[in-house]
């Protein structure tokens, strides 16, 4: 693990670990184990013409599901944090992400990449415009 982190251009495990947490949207030992003690908010919506669910900790954006159906998005959400709360953000997430998401557009060459890239396109999209974080529940 630590050649990894050596590897990838941290100077340390401590600058992994920061930087981890805000990535992560949450500590690296809580995403290990499910979530645990995390209050996840999410939104769902479209992007590039797709559904997309955006989670949301307290540090950061958590995950970013793409899916090809709506109803589905909640139940991967739940599963991978199994340990988390997790509840429909408000309307500030909503606007927020909605926000963030308006001038997302297919890239140059989105009809010839592959299906299975469309998401990852999607959900790196969403990262790069978005920089949210959930308030913290009282």
């Amino acid at each position: 693990m630590t050649d990894a982190i050596y590897e990838s251009g941290f100077r340390s495990n401590g600058n992994f670990y920061a930087a981890s947490q805000r990535l992560l949207g949450m500590t690296p030992t809580s995403f290990r184990d499910g979530g645990a003690d995390e209050s996840i908010s999410y939104h769902v919506t479209e992007a590039l013409v797709t559904p997309v669910l955006v989670a949301v900790t307290g540090r950061g954006i958590c995950d970013v599901i793409v899916a090809g159906c709506r109803d589905t998005l909640v139940d991967v959400l739940a599963a991978g944090f199994r340990r988390a709360e997790i509840r429909a953000g408000d309307a500030a997430l909503a606007e927020a992400v909605e926000l963030g998401l308006a001038g997302v557009w297919p890239p140059v060459g989105w009809s010839q990449l592959p299906p299975d890239i469309h998401a990852t396109v999607v959900e790196q999209s969403v990262r790069l415009r978005l920089d949210i974080a959930a308030p913290t529940p009282r």
